[in-house]
């Protein structure tokens, strides 16, 4: 290692005895290739940080690849296996097979490194025997595919079991797909945002998420089952705690004292609705038609009293 301005001797790499093909450096670590078959990385300064010797075989000088800002190391084997490390740690990324190379009295012999390994232009060149293959970088996140809104009644007031399925794929390589909560879980009573993440084997990930609303055991959510009055529903005292009911029309509705405590009322008509006393705790009330609401000592979303905010939930809806 020289000093670059002036050609001083800094230090020198030691190969502890054994044989070493030409390193690869960049501005925070020295990766080399020892002819014993593993693949060690240093500091700059000297201080080792990881080794690497995947089935034992490894024979090329390493390569490495910046890609914004994730670093890996290529690195290939004499039974024709190629590799990439994670630059930082080792960790294998991935790995592929680039073709058994030529032995005995052919003119590469497998014994001899591969020299020659290239990247540029998202392609990394791999010679490996008589033949040149080609990798592309994978840089495309896997494709997560959700279920709509998944509704399940409670078993006890604790909640109720909920199952689901959800399925990752690449077109690159495999994905999988993880969810928290995870499917079969317990629920508990109302709505439930489930958050999954897809990820492939090079790393890319994808979001996504999905509701699971609960309703209470002893909830009666079929609307058509209260009576109408004039064009308006009679919820009084009705019991809908967890009920899924988008873009329900209660336009007017008597809710008087009705629990709709975790209630899913997305995009509701409420409007002129007589919500006095009812229970609204937990309620997902996003979009809903509220002009006219009558919230006469009624339990907001937030756990706020109206009364204690004016007469009204405004405010306090999340």
């Amino acid at each position: 290692m020289l000093d670059a301005d002036t050609g001083t001797l800094l230090r020198t790499y030691e190969a502890q005895g054994t044989r070493i093909y030409a390193p690869a450096v960049d501005s925070k670590s020295l990766f080399a290739t020892f002819a014993a078959g593993s693949l060690s990385a240093e500091s700059l300064d000297g201080a080792a940080l990881w080794s690497f010797a995947g089935e034992g075989y490894l024979n090329t000088p390493p390569l490495i690849i910046n890609s914004g800002s994730d670093r890996f190391v290529i690195v290939g084997s004499e039974l024709g296996r190629l590799y990439a490390l994670d630059a930082a740690s080792g960790r294998e990324v991935w790995s592929t097979d680039v073709g058994t190379p030529v032995t005995g009295t052919d003119e590469q012999n497998a014994s001899e490194p591969l020299a020659g390994l290239a990247a540029g232009q998202g392609l990394i060149a791999v010679p490996a025997g008589k033949t040149l293959s080609a990798y592309a970088s994978d840089h495309t996140p896997p494709t997560l595919s959700l279920p709509a809104t998944i509704t399940a009644r409670g078993t006890s007031q604790s909640g109720g079991t909920a199952t689901f399925t959800v399925t990752a794929t690449d077109p690159d390589d495999a994905a999988t797909a993880t969810c928290t909560p995870p499917s079969g879980s317990v629920f508990p009573v109302g709505v439930t945002t489930v958050n999954c993440t897809a990820t492939d084997t090079a790393g890319n990930t994808a979001t996504g998420r999905f509701l699971v609303v609960v309703s209470a055991p002893n909830a009666d959510c079929n609307l058509s089952h209260y009576p109408v009055s004039k064009g308006s529903r009679n919820l009084k005292g009705a019991n809908l705690s967890g009920c899924y009911l988008p873009n329900a029309n209660l336009a007017a509705a008597n809710a008087t004292g009705a629990n709709l405590s975790g209630a899913y009322l997305a995009g509701a008509d409420l409007s002129s609705a007589n919500l006095s006393q009812a229970n609204l705790r937990g309620s997902v009330l996003t979009g809903a038609n509220l002009s006219g609401v009558k919230w006469l000592q009624t339990t907001c979303p937030d756990g706020t009293l109206s009364n204690d905010n004016g007469g009204s939930c405004v405010g306090h809806l999340t």
